[in-house]
């Protein structure tokens, strides 16, 4: 004689494997990481931009159409720069029908919620220009007990 397990017992793995798959799916979409210099490796039109000592960055974002710089960052030493595009967020808005979300983050941060937000041009009508500036720069230091006393 064999005995069955209760349907219950059987169907109770799969759920939770449905259930942590929408889960990943949903932080994924919020998360859109790992952040890596280089890309996310996929298709997201996400960047991201490490400031070192030898390597401190200034990021902008340039409308192709005026030559007008619209948005720029000097990324601290330290820091990262990451940015995401979506497109047609504001359709009504021929000018800026897209969306940049960004944050700056600790260098070599994966992951992490990007709060600021900006309409920009869309993707035909936008550049990613990327400069050095005069370096080596370095990190503020924290100050000390002994220091501050």
């Amino acid at each position: 004689m064999t005995t069955r397990r209760p349907l219950r017992a059987r169907t109770a793995p799969i759920a939770a494997a449905l259930i942590a798959a929408a889960l990943a799916s949903t932080l994924a979409g919020c998360f859109a990481g790992p952040y890596r210099t280089g890309g996310s490796l996929h298709s997201l039109d996400q960047y991201t931009y490490l400031s070192q000592p030898h390597t401190p960055k200034t990021v902008e974002l340039v409308d192709t159409r005026t030559g007008e710089i619209v948005w720029a960052v000097d990324i601290p030493v330290g820091q990262q720069l990451t940015f995401r595009f979506y497109e047609n967020r504001e359709r009504e808005n021929p000018e800026t029908p897209a969306m940049m979300r960004w944050d700056m983050y600790e260098a070599k941060t994966f992951f992490g919620r990007k709060n600021n937000t900006l309409l920009v041009p869309p993707a035909e009508a936008r550049r990613i220009d990327v400069h050095l500036r005069p370096g080596p720069e370095y990190r503020p230091m924290e100050p000390t007990a002994a220091s501050a006393g």
